[in-house]
């Protein structure tokens, strides 16, 4: 399997974000990461500041280490499905009334975090507000 931890911009990026993208056999899932791609130090979860997705192969072996996990019992191999996404890297989410919104990026390092419900949440929003013209 491809090694996802070289020397490029995937390894000197503050945060990445990994795409549970679909699992083709019991040992083997295909990814997709994306690098932070902005200077901003604080972002909020629903901004586009990524970069386009690469496509990586990763294992039951592996896949913690690839995906830059610090417990890989927090997130068993078999737990990972197909449209989780998770975040990798040096930030500190900000929650607002509970609810991550934003993540300040470079303050702490070696951070993992699955984002996916958060996410949806805020699709949820965005389409209440269109719904009420925008209010």
């Amino acid at each position: 399997m491809e090694e996802i931890m070289k020397e490029d911009k995937r390894s000197v990026s503050l945060v990445r974000r990994i795409t549970i993208d679909e699992k083709l056999a019991d040992d083997t899932i295909r990814i997709l990461i994306s690098t932070l791609d902005t200077d901003k130090t604080e972002i909020d979860l629903s901004d586009n500041v990524w970069s386009k997705e690469e496509e990586f192969m990763i294992g039951p072996a592996n896949y913690d280490r690839e995906m830059g996990m610090s417990d890989p019992n927090k997130y068993p191999w078999e737990h990972l499905k197909e449209g989780q996404v998770y975040l990798s890297g040096n930030f500190t989410p900000i929650l607002n009334e509970e609810t991550l919104k934003q993540l300040q990026i470079g303050k702490k390092e070696g951070n993992f975090l699955r984002v996916d419900e958060y996410l949806k949440d805020g699709i949820k929003e965005l389409y209440s507000k269109a719904i009420r013209g925008g209010k």
